[in-house]
């Protein structure tokens, strides 16, 4: 009995896959060198400040986190379903974030509260940490000091960001263009 492990068809799906995906965002932006984590659907919310209720965004798709060879080094992308128009975030070393029970809530550089719903909890879980992670190793490399997690993103009523959560985003019709 051999005791070398072979790859399995999962694996080697996967890895076409991430090969495959890589290929599409590097057509996006050639300084993309490498996806580090991805997630494979998510669903964008945008905290109405005004009305103090969730806004859903027209941007879903899977979510891919990523380096570059040129600054900003690292983001995360949303490969849009929806539109051509893909989002895309810079992880600097002010980026804020924040983990609840249904969304990862981060502030944008127009000071927009976004909330990102997984279809997968361990995606968003593994993806929280991996950001937190790349914001913490930016500022290491701005100041050289441990990064200040003290302030927290002001979190909008908890009643609202639960109510948001898709049952079934497959069920969720896909508009006309």
């Amino acid at each position: 009995a051999s005791n070398i492990s072979r790859p399995t068809m999962a694996s080697i799906d996967k890895d076409k896959q991430l090969e495959y995906n890589l290929a599409v965002l590097k057509r996006r932006d050639a300084a993309i060198t490498e996806v580090l984590k991805m997630a494979g659907h998510v669903v964008l919310y945008q905290f109405n400040e005004d009305s103090q209720s969730w806004d859903l965004k027209k941007v879903e798709g899977s979510l891919f986190v990523v380096a570059r060879t040129t600054a900003p080094r690292h983001m995360f992308v949303v490969l849009n379903r929806l539109s051509s128009q893909n989002l895309v975030e810079a992880v600097t070393a002010d980026f804020q974030m924040e983990l609840n029970d249904q969304f990862l809530l981060y502030r944008n550089d127009a000071s927009e509260i976004i909330g990102i719903w997984f279809y997968s909890p361990p995606e968003r879980a593994e993806i929280a940490a991996l950001l937190q992670s790349l914001a913490a190793q930016e500022l290491g490399e701005d100041t050289g000091e441990e990064p200040d997690t003290s302030a927290p993103i002001e979190e909008p009523d908890a009643a609202n960001a639960a109510a948001l959560s898709p049952v079934d985003p497959a069920a969720e019709a896909t508009p006309a263009v």
